[in-house]
């Protein structure tokens, strides 16, 4: 009878479609990642009616690129650089601004994909389109390019790919990615022990290498210079973002909520800002000395926990933290999750995640409004159990280490 088999056309198309469905998935949900960012695409937030969106304005009267020689916002050069470029596209601002953010995203998603990947895995299979969607698909992400009109995900990208050259011992171009992040955001710079205890652990590149992070944001400020923007107004930039704010902590839940109260904010600052910033050197310092003496660089999972670590101490313990401040830590703890596959490693982004997404949804929609003090216990347990991990994981790699060590007394070979 008609239609009781498949036609040989049918069969091959179902044969290429079952063949290829992971990448078909990874179509579907790129898709459905771009749709959902696109509800937003006319989201005016504050920060675009007080600070974006003024900014394109300024560099598109003062001729795109040329306008670089201007003073204009208070983000490095890097990023001034693309906003310029994107005056030239007969596009609404909003929708450029963002869509340039949309862009980093899926690189910075793709690139987690890579990092996390298991040995000899290529990228077509579950595990690597669950880590491309859930980054893809966390509304911390999703509200803070498409609802914020916020870049964070550009830094926290090129901190990714600086990593993916660590493990491949790349050094020289991890320096480049790295200094690449530095120019976008400074809040880069909460990667710097990892090099560090990298450089001590691994001596395998020079400290020369080091330059290149100064050498990339003076080649990235180029373009600024040619214009006649002067050095020092581009040196300026950063000094003026780390003493733009007098308080503790500007709505991000880390430990100094419960040093300030409304109305003491400059006060508590002025009182504890010095003491928190040695605390936090001090804590790095010992963190960092564990590394080394545990060598937690070596292997994937290991690079991804001390990433993460790092990354969240400085937002826990440094001053003047601000709500979006956490973005790469958040997104590491989900690729060390993805990676380590244990119960605590996913309880550990979990906690972390839903904090940032309940502070965003707060701050973006008056919706969810949870106490502060909730919150800030929220991360300081996670911060413990990452703590924890990193403990845990130091001891079993001295085990792994005291056990591939020959035991001439013994005569036992390894």
């Amino acid at each position: 009878m008609w239609g009781n088999s498949m036609s040989a056309v049918e069969r091959r198309v179902l044969e290429f479609f079952e063949k290829n469905i992971i990448w078909f998935l990874y179509g579907f949900i790129t898709i459905a990642a771009l749709a959902i960012r696109w509800q937003f695409i006319e989201w005016e937030s504050p920060d675009y009616i007080s600070y974006l969106g003024p900014w394109f304005e300024e560099l598109k009267e003062a001729g795109g690129i040329r306008g670089l020689g201007q003073s204009i916002g208070n983000y490095n050069v890097l990023y001034l650089f693309l906003m310029a470029l994107l005056t030239y596209i007969p596009l609404e601002p909003i929708t450029l601004i963002k869509s340039l953010s949309f862009l980093f995203e899926f690189f910075g998603a793709f690139l987690a994909v890579l990092l996390c990947r298991e040995d000899k895995k290529g990228l077509a299979n579950i595990t690597s389109v669950m880590i491309y969607s859930v980054l893809l698909a966390l509304p911390n992400v999703f509200i803070n390019s498409a609802v914020w009109a916020q870049c964070d995900f550009s830094y926290t990208a090129f901190v990714l790919l600086s990593v993916c050259f660590l493990l491949k011992e790349k050094f020289f171009l991890a320096m480049i990615a790295f200094g690449i992040a530095f120019c976008f955001k400074l809040q880069a710079i909460f990667f710097l022990p990892v090099l560090l205890v990298c450089y001590v652990v691994k001596k395998k590149f020079s400290i020369i290498n080091f330059l290149w992070w100064p050498g990339m944001w003076l080649l990235t400020s180029i373009p600024a210079l040619l214009m006649g923007r002067s050095f020092d107004s581009i040196l300026r930039i950063y000094k003026d973002q780390v003493t733009l704010y007098n308080w503790l902590t500007l709505s991000y839940p880390n430990v100094y909520y419960f040093f300030q109260k409304t109305g003491s904010e400059p006060e508590a600052y002025a009182n504890f800002s010095k003491m928190a910033i040695i605390l936090t050197m001090l804590i790095l310092a010992v963190g960092c000395t564990y590394a080394v003496k545990k060598r937690l660089v070596d292997k994937q999972k290991d690079l991804l926990l001390f990433s993460t670590w790092c990354l969240f101490t400085c937002v826990m313990f440094l001053p003047a933290m601000h709500e979006r401040y956490g973005f790469a830590a958040e997104i590491f703890a989900v690729c060390y999750a993805f990676s380590d596959k244990r119960p605590g490693s996913f309880v550990a982004a979990v906690l972390m995640n839903s904090v940032t997404i309940i502070n965003y949804i707060g701050m973006m929609f008056w919706t969810i409004q949870v106490p502060y003090y909730i919150l800030t216990v929220c991360n300081l347990a996670a911060y413990v159990l990452l703590t924890y991990l990193l403990l845990k994981q130091g001891i079993q790699r001295s085990n792994i280490l005291t056990e591939t060590v020959p035991n001439e007394l013994n005569g036992v070979p390894t």
